[in-house]
């Protein structure tokens, strides 16, 4: 725990400290440690030879798992997704590639869909997998140990009350857990946890279905958003100032996380407040073998390169053609020509009603409603949706999500959203795109209690009450 006057006299702040994480001794330091010391050491994950996990190219979580395992004698095999290459992501991945068996899946989607386990837990090819940020079980013990530690140096003298602790919120682990600590210890301080994750990862939910685990039902937690620019690990400009700003007062940070999550400090400090800055990043540098780029695959290596050759271009789309063949087709052909979906997608698209909706509709009226609607979304936002579908069919199980009755398909979806996470978002969404095709359909809404759009077909006198006069600005 350091103070750091010069910072607090810039900001306006009664007093500004660290929280030095990055100092922990253990597997390179950083809050991951926190965690891991809780997972690793209950089952099944200290009884298997090894473990699996998820995440980004350079994530922090999978490096300080790859030391994890070289420490204990156990084998990683960790499942990577594209990640804008910093400087610290590409010290994690060099790291991690002489320390890891590596998959390359390319994207987050393509992954689920290889692997859903890796999302809504269990294992892969035998080995049980490491949850997001072991923000889950056992590891969400150790982030509310770390508030009981801050409360013991508070109350030592350490360091003053903080009013206010800044921190990264990525798999939410670190602040709830931290939260649920003070809370348990008596302090009022309140968590500020910038989302360094696309909104959706980072809402209410998230929040809950932590506290849920820890068997609480409230704690004194702020999700900030505005802070994670064009995306996950992506870094931004206010990030790398934030990280000029740490390191000016020796603190080695990373654009992703901490630098998110100081950022949002520095456009809008609590003035006149005390704040605990919690530095969740492991220290630096890594030691890394220089030939570390000749122990990945070869489809990451061209991407680390920026190009990829014909022959592997050639050869990737075959085998792209022959999943989706195994995976589209059996199908019952109805007929449908959609904009935006496909013939399979419009099957899941009306499972998805029959499971969802509690009132008699039309499927094909339904199917033909969500397609519409997704002709608004953007390219990439539709990209999401088709590997949501995917998931949706292909992931919850052995059976196809259409296949199974209306009940089972609710399970499905429940199951799903009970693992929080991103499974939990696409539960969300698959349920949502259910009711959206069911509900828009006139015959559904006296069920609902509504009367109908208030202009509508056979109501031209409501739309002329709304219209402005002629030449009269509305």
């Amino acid at each position: 725990m350091l103070a750091h006057p010069e910072v607090a006299e810039r900001l306006d702040l009664a007093w500004f400290g660290v929280k030095r994480d990055d100092l922990l001794p253990a597997l390179h330091g950083g809050s991951k440690v926190r965690k891991l010391d809780f997972l690793l050491a209950a089952p099944p994950w200290s009884t298997a030879p090894g473990w699996a996990a998820a995440g980004a190219m350079g994530s922090g979580q999978l490096a300080a798992l790859a030391a994890a395992a070289e420490l204990l004698g156990k084998t990683l095999h960790a499942h990577v997704a594209w990640q804008t290459p910093t400087g610290h992501a590409i010290e994690n991945l060099a790291f991690l590639a002489t320390r890891a068996h590596i998959t390359d899946h390319g994207s987050r989607v393509r992954m689920a869909l290889r692997h859903p386990a890796l999302l809504r837990g269990g294992s892969v090819k035998g080995f049980p997998v490491v949850p997001p940020g072991a923000s889950a079980g056992p590891g969400l013990l150790g982030p509310v140990e770390a508030g009981l530690e801050l409360a013991t140096q508070v109350a030592r003298g350490e360091c003053p009350l903080p009013d206010e602790i800044v921190l990264p919120f990525g798999s939410g682990g670190t602040a709830v857990g931290l939260a649920v600590g003070l809370r348990r210890a008596g302090l009022p301080t309140v968590v500020r946890g910038v989302a360094c994750v696309e909104r959706p990862l980072a809402a209410a939910w998230r929040v809950r279905s932590l506290l849920d685990e820890l068997g609480e039902t409230d704690a004194s937690l702020r999700i900030e958003h505005g802070h994670v620019g064009d995306g996950y690990g992506v870094p931004s400009a206010a990030a790398d100032t934030a990280v000029a700003t740490l390191v000016s007062q020796g603190i080695n940070a990373e654009p992703v996380y901490g630098g998110k999550a100081m950022a949002a400090l520095l456009a809008s400090p609590p003035r006149g407040k005390r704040v605990l800055f919690w530095h969740t990043a492991r220290r630096g540098p890594l030691p890394v073998d220089p030939r570390w780029r000749e122990r990945l695959p070869a489809s990451l290596q061209r991407r680390l390169d920026g190009g990829r050759g014909r022959r592997a271009l050639l050869a990737g789309g075959l085998a792209v053609a022959a999943i989706v063949a195994i995976r589209t087709s059996g199908y019952p052909d109805r007929g449908f020509t959609g904009a935006v979906l496909a013939g399979w997608e419009a099957e899941v698209v009306r499972a998805l009603g029959e499971a969802v909706a509690t009132v008699d509709h039309d499927p094909a009226e339904a199917v033909a409603t969500v397609d519409h609607f997704l002709t608004g979304l953007s390219p990439m936002a539709r990209a999401e949706v088709h590997g949501l579908l995917a998931l949706v069919e292909h992931g919850l199980g052995v059976q196809r999500f259409t296949s199974l009755a209306p009940a089972a398909r609710r399970d499905a979806l429940a199951r799903l959203a009970a693992l929080g996470s991103l499974p939990a978002v696409a539960s969300r969404g698959a349920r949502d795109l259910g009711l959206l095709g069911a509900y828009a359909q006139p015959g559904t809404w006296a069920a609902l209690g509504y009367e109908g759009p208030i202009v509508g077909r056979g109501r031209p006198d409501a739309y002329a009450a709304l219209c402005a006069a002629p030449g009269v600005a509305p």
